[in-house]
């Protein structure tokens, strides 16, 4: 692994999905160079998403793989198949719901699992196509801390 300068390395070790809470300053005690600036806010990006993602799938793993495959089989009773159709209808027996309603259910928490994903992977994309056009250091640390933002909103979905 490249040795990190001071305030990347508390960059990447502060980072706290639980609390949403993001470092957003990219200084160090060097002067860096616009295109030295990039070339770190780059590899910042690709560390927050990974973080993001990594904190959303061990925190929910179960839930993640659970809703995907229940969102399958709420596809497959509603085509008629008779094994999705008797699964569904015995734990909306067990909730108390109907299995219409429960489908309902399952498509909204699959949704927000699937949208937290895309949503994590395009504000690393806005992000790094920010940086790549930044004309100036505060620019760069400014897209920076938008991705910062955008990644807490991602997290946020999956609540």
């Amino acid at each position: 692994m490249e040795q990190l300068l001071p305030a990347e390395r508390e960059l990447v070790e502060s980072a706290d999905p639980e609390t949403d809470e993001w470092p957003v300053i990219l200084t160090s005690p060097l002067e860096l160079t616009l295109d030295e600036a990039k070339a770190r806010a780059v590899r910042a990006v690709d560390r927050m998403a990974e973080t993001t993602r990594a904190s959303v799938a061990s925190s929910y793993p179960g839930k993640i793989g659970t809703y995907t495959l229940k969102r399958e089989a709420a596809l497959a009773a509603a085509g008629g198949d008779a094994e999705a159709e008797a699964l569904f209808a015995a734990e909306a027996a067990a909730r108390g719901t109907t299995a219409a309603d429960l489908a309902a259910l399952v498509e909204v928490k699959a949704s927000a699992w699937q949208s937290a994903a895309f949503a994590i992977d395009t504000a690393s994309i806005v992000a790094k196509n920010a940086i790549e056009a930044a004309e100036d250091t505060d620019r760069v640390s400014a897209a920076v801390y938008e991705l910062s933002i955008a990644l807490a909103a991602a997290v946020a979905e999956t609540k």
